[in-house]
C-alpha cells in the first residue's frame, strides 16, 4: 500500500466530442484559453484552419510549441515541421490522426480522425492533461534530437534505429528533412 503524501485533489471532468466542426472549434476554444502555454500537435489541415488563433495567441506572449505533421507555411511559435507520412502509412496507422492541444498545462483536448469521422475528448484532469502534455513534448524532444544528431553527423546512427528496410528508408527520409529545420 502506497503512503498518502498529500490529500487527494478534486477529480476532473472529461467529455466526449463528436465531429470535425465541434472538435476543431473546441481545440480553438483550449488555445484561447492559454495565458502562459500552448502545446500542439496538429497534421496541414488542422494547423491551416487553426493558424489566426496560433498567431493570435502568440502576439500576447503565449509561449506555443509543438509539432506540425506536413508542411504549413506561416504558422507562429516554436513548433517543428516534420513531414507528412506516405499515405499507405497514415492508412496504416491504427489510430488515425492525433490532433492534440493544452493549455497551461490546465486542460487539453486530443482529437482523433479515422476513417472520415472525427471525435476527441477534453479535459481538465490533471492525468489525462499530463499525458496529452507528454505526447506532444516527447514528439518535439525527439524530432529536436535526431535533428543534433544529424548535425553531429550522427545520421547513419537515427536511421540504424530501425531494423526493417521501409523504416530505414523513412528514417532517411525524415533525417534529410530535420536537416533543412532552421
Amino acid at each position: 500500500m502506497l503512503p498518502d503524501f498529500a490529500p487527494p485533489s478534486a477529480h476532473g471532468v472529461s467529455k466526449r466530442v463528436s465531429g470535425r466542426l465541434n472538435v476543431r472549434n473546441l481545440f480553438i476554444d483550449v488555445m484561447e484559453a492559454s495565458h502562459e502555454t500552448c502545446l500542439v500537435a496538429l497534421w496541414p489541415t488542422g494547423a491551416r484552419e487553426v493558424a489566426s488563433t496560433a498567431h493570435e495567441i502568440v502576439s500576447r506572449g503565449v509561449e506555443l510549441t509543438g509539432v506540425l505533421h506536413g508542411d504549413v507555411d506561416d504558422f507562429p511559435g516554436d513548433v517543428i515541421l516534420r513531414s507528412r507520412l506516405i499515405q499507405e502509412s497514415i492508412a496504416k496507422t491504427p489510430s488515425g490522426l492525433i490532433y492534440v492541444v493544452v493549455a497551461d498545462h490546465e486542460q487539453c483536448l486530443v482529437g482523433i480522425r479515422q476513417h472520415g469521422e472525427t471525435w476527441g475528448v477534453w479535459s481538465n484532469d490533471r492525468a489525462i492533461v499530463g499525458l496529452a502534455a507528454d505526447f506532444v513534448t516527447r514528439h518535439v524532444r525527439a524530432l529536436a534530437m535526431a535533428k543534433r544528431l544529424i548535425e553531429l553527423g550522427e545520421s547513419e546512427f537515427v536511421a540504424g534505429l530501425f531494423e526493417d528496410e521501409t523504416q530505414q528508408r523513412e528514417a532517411e527520409r525524415l533525417a534529410r528533412i530535420v536537416e533543412t529545420l532552421p
